[in-house]
């Protein structure tokens, strides 16, 4: 799961407020105040690091490294936003909505009483979100006559209004060798082929859920191993 803005807000209030009670900690006025709130922080880093130089330099790599790019990233994104582009398999995506995701948690694979796969119900709310122009899905025509020994085509971005007549082909979803990937179908004929979609829109649109959460998830399994009864017994019970 990405930082966002509300949990660098979190870290600041919690700190300001931990160093301001506890330990009397105000912002320093002129340099000489700087210079003096800096001494006694010295003084205990010194006291407390068994190696205060190389302890100090692997907390300036990790400020430099980890803290400031994740945070130029969250404040980039918001205020920089750029033009989406396909960088995932949608197939990928599937897997990750089915597995991962928050909006997973609590369904079951298959439904017994409607007779329905959980890809079915992913199906759906990708084409919906996609329709409303939320999320974006990138797929190749279909290529027919000679064009089709030669080329798999262009990719483009499918229009909205396309989405709303087709339906994924589930057997190519399933599949991780599918010749033409994930595939869109209208009025049984392939529409586009190798469909993608863009990572951050999918995070965006539906968070992964923590470990620990998944973990007490009873319908978990069913959704990692794809669990379907047998019909026999799913029509006995």
């Amino acid at each position: 799961m990405g930082l966002k803005p509300k949990h660098f807000w979190y870290c600041v209030t919690v700190i300001g407020f931990v160093l301001s009670f506890f330990f009397g900690v105000s912002p320093p006025k002129d340099w000489g105040a700087a210079l003096s709130f800096m001494a006694p922080v010295e003084s205990w880093w010194a006291a407390h690091a068994a190696h205060p130089l190389l302890a100090a330099c692997f907390a300036g790599l990790l400020f430099a490294t980890v803290l400031l790019p994740e945070i130029w990233r969250v404040f980039r994104d918001h205020m920089f936003p750029s033009e989406p582009r396909p960088d995932w398999d949608l197939r990928d995506a599937i897997d990750y909505l089915r597995i991962r995701s928050k909006w997973a948690i609590g369904r079951i694979y298959y439904s017994t009483g409607e007779d329905r796969l959980l890809e079915q119900d992913i199906d759906e709310v990708l084409r919906d979100v996609a329709s409303q122009g939320r999320i974006s899905i990138w797929g190749r025509p279909s290529q027919t006559g000679v064009e089709a020994l030669f080329s798999r085509g262009t990719e483009v971005k499918i229009p909205f209004s396309d989405l709303q007549s087709m339906s994924l082909d589930l057997t190519t979803i399933d599949d991780g060798t599918a010749p033409n990937g994930a595939v869109l179908r209208a009025y049984s004929q392939d529409q586009y082929r190798f469909l993608r979609v863009n990572r951050r829109e999918i995070y965006g649109e539906w968070s992964p859920a923590f470990y620990g959460r998944l973990f007490f998830d009873k319908t978990w399994k069913s959704r990692r191993l794809r669990i379907v009864p047998d019909v026999a017994e799913a029509h006995s019970q």
